[in-house]
């Protein structure tokens, strides 16, 4: 057991950290710039992952976390962490799209549904979008490193599209 209560011996996921260490684990730190404006899904969810991922709560978007039971010692701990994870993901919406998500109690429940609700309706839209970009980008006035870098980004983003296919 790390001194953040991480079990590194086994590989099955299970709240087993202590809620005193992580109640105040930058609760209130900007999640991402990409906010969910229902038409950005894979750039929000891929950078919100990320976050969340880093934050070592990735359990709890995929559900390889399990509920324990109310009566199990654990349960106040999932439920701090789930209720910090729950926070993460809805302060990194607009607030038009976050509202829908305020009585969800599972934040898998809110990934899934996000997942659900906004990325397949504009996926086609923001790939032509895209591609349109790519065609239509010249040179110009930019320098070459500008110029690729923007050529990197449409590709990545391009990218994006098949990791989420």
């Amino acid at each position: 057991m790390t001194k953040y209560g991480m079990n590194t011996q086994s590989s099955s996921s299970e709240v087993n950290s202590r809620p005193e260490t992580n109640t105040t684990e930058n609760s209130s730190s900007l999640v991402t710039n990409h906010k969910l404006n229902g038409h950005n899904f894979l750039q929000w969810s891929q950078s919100v992952f990320m976050y969340i991922w880093g934050k070592g709560k990735d359990e709890y978007l995929t559900g390889e976390i399990s509920i324990p039971a109310t009566t199990d010692s654990k349960y106040q701990t999932w439920k701090i962490e789930n209720h910090m994870v729950m926070s993460w993901l809805i302060n990194s919406m607009t607030t038009e799209v976050g509202e829908s998500f305020l009585l969800y109690k599972i934040a898998k429940e809110i990934w899934e549904t996000a997942r659900e609700t906004y990325s397949s309706l504009k996926n086609t839209s923001e790939l032509f979008e895209i591609e349109t970009r790519l065609h239509d980008l010249r040179q110009g006035e930019l320098t070459v490193t500008q110029y690729f870098n923007i050529l990197t980004q449409y590709w990545q983003q391009l990218d994006m599209f098949e990791i989420h296919s």
